[in-house]
């Protein structure tokens, strides 16, 4: 299923909560969804929901060789890889994310999804952005692109995006624009306003939803939260030229019971049906 003539659509991996990637690669196609945004786990990482792991930055040649069967046997496509890996400053955080990297390269995406990061308490913003135009030279090398997440630190709201992007400057590092965490991490936000400021730097979207309280972890199906206006969203991406992937992100609302894997297909089949009535899959 594509969205619109010239970008894909993709679900990430958490939208499926404790049942994890083996379960996504199963139950998409079925659903109508034939892209995966696949997180590259840091060996010993714990995720918040507990969800198994299918690949680390251990993962031997044979290991990747399976996944990519693994992958094509279901008709699953690759969106994205995830690369998170922590705080670009700290110690060997680079160096992990440069496994993942290279880990990525095989698997044959062009996107990876990772960390912008904080500025040094002491030195300020210039040794991560020195740090970032690092990661931004392997990644051209590999033939990726770095898309920094919209999370707390220098890709947290609008401003801080536009500043990191003209900063940095470098062709291999973008934007991931979460359409749900700028309203999570960021007071009286607006994403559409936002997203049409930075567009000309977003290299792929995260399709989430929330209810627009800042601090309020409230991610329902697409069209349920009502923070986000996605007619207007395919519309900045359309008008822009985006082409990059947009990937399904939905992550549930906190103090409500774990969603059932029947839970998870209705909520994936509300979000494309709030895609198709705002013009998404025309």
């Amino acid at each position: 299923m594509s969205v619109g003539p010239s970008f894909q659509l993709g679900c990430c991996v958490n939208s499926f909560h404790r049942f994890g990637a083996e379960v996504a690669i199963r139950e998409l196609p079925a659903l109508g969804i034939r892209g995966l945004e696949l997180p590259i786990r840091t060996p010993g990482f714990r995720p918040r929901r507990g969800d198994p792991s299918l690949l680390d930055s251990d993962a031997t040649p044979e290991r990747i060789a399976a996944v990519r069967k693994q992958l094509a046997d279901a008709g699953i496509s690759l969106t994205a890889c995830n690369v998170l890996s922590g705080q670009p400053l700290d110690e060997g955080v680079v160096e992990e994310t440069f496994r993942k990297l290279a880990i990525a390269a095989e698997l044959g995406v062009s996107i990876v999804v990772g960390e912008a990061g904080r500025p040094h308490p002491e030195l300020g913003k210039e040794p991560l952005y020195d740090v970032l135009r690092t990661i931004g030279d392997r990644c051209r090398e590999l033939g990726l692109v770095y898309c920094c997440e919209t999370h707390p630190g220098v890709c947290q709201d609008v401003r801080s995006m536009v500043e990191t992007m003209r900063a940095v400057d470098h062709p291999a590092v973008r934007l991931n624009f979460d359409t749900g965490n700028l309203l999570y991490f960021n007071d009286g936000a607006n994403v559409e306003t936002s997203l049409a400021r930075v567009v000309r730097w977003v290299g792929s979207v995260h399709l989430k939803d929330h209810t627009g309280e800042a601090g309020v972890w409230a991610f329902p199906a697409l069209g349920h939260g009502g923070g986000v206006d996605f007619t207007r969203v395919r519309q900045i991406l359309r008008e822009s030229g985006f082409r990059g992937p947009c990937n399904l992100e939905l992550q549930g609302i906190e103090g409500e019971p774990d969603p059932s894997l029947e839970d998870i297909r209705q909520s994936i089949r509300d979000s494309l049906a709030t895609l198709r009535v705002c013009g998404f899959l025309d």
